[in-house]
């Protein structure tokens, strides 16, 4: 056992530090997550470090990813964004050598760039769309009833 996981089990607050989790931790990590709890009060319930829990989680999460789980479920269950949920998938692909880091953020710059013409497509629609909705509104400006277009 390493000298620093030593002084964390003499600690009452981390003496859980490097032992095994159960599955009822598992199960009481899940619902704490649910449940929106911050990682240091979870910590603090499972007398670990935050580094710690945050690792088990993500090992959840790859389980869950490998049974096939959806990512919609993923982040639910665990409270997460889906930007957290790339993090952590990238992060464990290139772990695996099965992408690279500059990879990984090329297909992100790919995804954004995409993202950033969708917006751009919508906030042209909405402004043709005022556009449309103050010309009309002119025209009727002389009507009695406002909701005439």
């Amino acid at each position: 056992m390493y000298a620093s996981m030593k002084s964390l089990r003499e600690k009452e607050s981390t003496k859980r530090v490097g032992t095994s989790w159960t599955r009822e931790e598992d199960e009481s990590l899940i619902q704490e997550f649910a449940e929106k709890k911050n990682i240091v009060e979870i910590s603090s319930i499972h007398q670990r470090t935050a580094r710690g829990i945050i690792l088990h989680r993500n090992a959840l999460i790859y389980a869950d990813i490998d049974k096939r789980v959806s990512e919609e479920e993923i982040c639910n269950k665990f409270n997460i964004s889906q930007c957290e949920y790339y993090l952590i998938l990238n992060e464990r692909n290139v772990k695996q050598g099965k992408k690279t880091k500059e990879e990984i953020q090329e297909e992100r710059i790919v995804k954004l760039e995409a993202e950033v013409r969708t917006m751009n497509q919508t906030l042209t629609e909405i402004r043709d769309y005022l556009k449309l909705l103050t010309l009309s509104t002119s025209v009727n400006t002389n009507s009695s009833n406002p909701f005439d277009f």
